[in-house]
């Protein structure tokens, strides 16, 4: 059983991991629109790579 102040800290981690996904969810969707395709095509392997390449370009 967790005292009260793991509880807490259980708490305020979960919020924070939750926060964090959400933000890299929205990231990759925001990657996505920008070129046309869904998340679910951004992330299969020949198309995530040709993300990576033309952002490694971009920098």
């Amino acid at each position: 059983m967790l005292t009260p102040r793991q509880r807490a800290m259980q708490t305020e981690y979960t919020k924070r991991y939750r926060r964090e996904q959400a933000r890299r969810r929205q990231w990759l969707s925001d990657i996505a629109d920008a070129v046309g395709i869904t998340v679910r095509q951004l992330t299969t392997e020949p198309n995530a790579r040709a993300i990576i390449d033309a952002l490694r370009d971009n920098k």
